[in-house]
């Protein structure tokens, strides 16, 4: 599965865009902070971010 690294503090982007993006058949991954973001990106390898 391709997995997607999104960075995004704006709650209703984040739903709409991440409902969007797993009915395509991705797996995703949210951050809403720096901090978190880069927490996810050592932990995480991604096709796209």
């Amino acid at each position: 599965m391709k997995r997607i690294f999104f960075v995004e503090d704006d709650l209703s982007l984040i739903n709409g865009l991440s409902f969007a993006i797993k009915k395509q058949g991705y797996e995703i991954e949210i951050a809403r902070t720096s901090s978190e973001a880069e927490n996810l990106w050592v932990n995480g390898k991604y096709d796209l971010a």
